[in-house]
């Protein structure tokens, strides 16, 4: 329980497809937890323990087993909903009525432009969480400040860069990291300590895009997303009653994420120092690509990685 309501506090958020991860510090310790996403529009149906939202015009309305609003699209990053369910994160994990200073992530593509930052969006980005949210029935958390980083690439600091903030690698390295989330991989080839970003893309497949092929293994023509989700990362979803192989139904779309990052690199890949992988993805997209003759690694806690890594960036203490 926080009983100080005057102080402000720091946390991190990256608002992603699948769901609102979260680093924050609690009784001097670091905790990251990932918060669902899923929203219908409207007031649902509720009691006391109603997790319904208005930001603007548009009320939002948060259980897991709602029909879910899309978050795969790059307009999901400016949106009502966007803003509504990082509020949501907040309020879940105890922040109501609390002042809080944030910081956020863009997609790598969005973030730069032109091997420079995209202020343009990153200004957005700052507006959109900067958007009064009130909960129908908690205290309205307020947001004071926003600071935007790119997705991805802060999570391999630490394996770039020692303690004493001294760079462990070559100015001349190369080193190129993918983000395979919920809905799109992101790509960026940069070289030393990320200090200079040579190109970045984002491209539309993510975990997401093997739904036809989960349906057609279970033989179903439909699934709400919190069972598809938990399909993917678990290969089990309502205590056990559907299963899959998680390498089996994904085959086609790590085959496909393996050429993006093989056409991306282009010559570069057969000179790369690192290929870091991160995002919930990450695991069997280094199996396929290992079976490919590609060498890669696995950020530590992959999913989790981006925001833990932001969190010592901006001193949230743990």
């Amino acid at each position: 329980m926080r009983d100080n309501f005057m102080q402000i506090e720091k946390v991190v958020v990256d608002d992603g497809s699948t769901g609102t991860k979260v680093a924050f510090s609690e009784n001097g310790r670091l905790k990251l937890i990932r918060i669902s996403n899923s929203a219908e529009i409207g007031g649902g149906f509720a009691d006391e323990d109603s997790n319904t939202y208005r930001v603007g015009t548009s009320t939002f309305t948060y259980f897991d087993a709602c029909n879910s609003l899309a978050t795969d699209n790059i307009n999901y990053q400016f949106s009502e909903h966007c803003v509504a369910s990082v509020h949501h994160a907040l309020h879940e994990l105890g922040f109501s009525g609390r002042q809080v200073e944030l910081t956020c992530t863009l997609p790598i593509s969005l973030f730069y432009k032109d091997g420079r930052k995209n202020l343009e969006a990153i200004e957005r980005k700052k507006e959109t969480l900067l958007k009064k949210v009130t909960h129908e029935i908690k205290k309205d958390i307020h947001i004071v400040d926003v600071s935007v980083f790119p997705e991805g690439i802060p999570a391999v600091y630490p394996l770039l860069v020692s303690e004493d903030g001294s760079s462990i690698v070559d100015s001349d390295e190369l080193t190129c990291i993918a983000d395979f989330g919920g809905t799109t991989l992101d790509l960026a080839l940069f070289s030393g300590a990320a200090k200079r970003v040579l190109k970045a893309t984002s491209i539309e497949i993510g975990m997401l895009s093997a739904h036809d092929s989960i349906l057609k293994s279970l033989k179903l023509d439909k699934m709400r997303l919190p069972m598809l989700q938990n399909l993917l990362e678990k290969g089990e979803a309502a205590r056990g009653r559907y299963v899959v192989n998680r390498q089996d139904v994904t085959l086609s779309l790590m085959e496909r994420a393996r050429v993006e990052i093989v056409n991306f690199l282009g010559h570069d890949l057969n000179i790369i120092s690192n290929l870091f992988l991160v995002g919930g993805g990450a695991e069997l997209l280094e199996k396929h690509l290992k079976s490919a003759g590609i060498s890669s690694s696995v950020v530590e806690n992959s999913t989790m990685a981006l925001v833990g890594s932001l969190a010592k960036i901006q001193k949230i203490e743990g």
